[in-house]
């Protein structure tokens, strides 16, 4: 299992281990660079390296998001949403 909290936040992960660090497909890492969702960085070879921090940033992201939607369709007619 990946231990998050051994990292640095300013840790140099390459795209394999940046996918498994969010827990995701690397092709879908590569969509939310496309996007701007996160940055890169690349190195002289033009290898793509993710900063930790900034992984983080985006679960934090992506689970306010998950929290958003996860209301009932009866809570959200009802406007109690959380």
């Amino acid at each position: 299992m990946l231990r998050r909290d051994s990292y640095d936040t300013e840790d140099l992960l390459r795209i394999g281990e940046a996918a498994a660090f969010v827990d995701v497909h690397p092709d879908t890492l590569r969509r939310w660079v496309a996007a701007g969702k996160v940055a890169c960085s690349r190195t002289p070879t033009n290898q793509r390296r993710f900063r930790v921090g900034d992984l983080r940033a985006v679960m934090e992201l992506e689970d306010d998001a998950a929290a958003a939607t996860s209301s009932s369709p009866v809570e959200l007619a009802r406007g109690v949403a959380s």
